[in-house]
């Protein structure tokens, strides 16, 4: 099964406000691609990036693709794939699937 740009944001956008929420911070009323996350104009603490790396990480392996926790523009404030929901989910389109990852050995 292929994931689809739209289901990605669609799982994103409910992670950011189920965490935003839980953390008592202001909810946009609309979450989009263009939604930052990290840096100078994202809304997210570092406890709360955790937070959606691991719910990320369960939509990875759910819909079979090696969540990468870390890469060379993680945590780089003007290319980080956490910058906002759009660079995030050009990040997991670009994951291998489980299937690829056992057959190139990178387990």
């Amino acid at each position: 099964m292929t994931i689809s740009r739209a289901d990605i944001v669609a799982f994103l956008g409910r992670a950011v406000r189920d965490i935003l929420e839980r953390e008592e911070q202001a909810v946009p009323p609309e979450i989009t691609e263009e939604t930052p996350l990290w840096g100078r104009e994202g809304s997210f603490s570092s406890l709360m990036l955790v937070e959606l790396m691991l719910a990320l990480e369960d939509f990875c392996v759910e819909n079979n693709l090696r969540f990468v926790w870390t890469n060379d523009a993680a945590m780089s404030e003007r290319r980080s794939v956490y910058r906002s929901v759009g660079s995030l989910t050009d990040f997991i389109l670009t994951l291998p699937s489980e299937d690829a990852a056992d057959d190139t050995g990178t387990r």
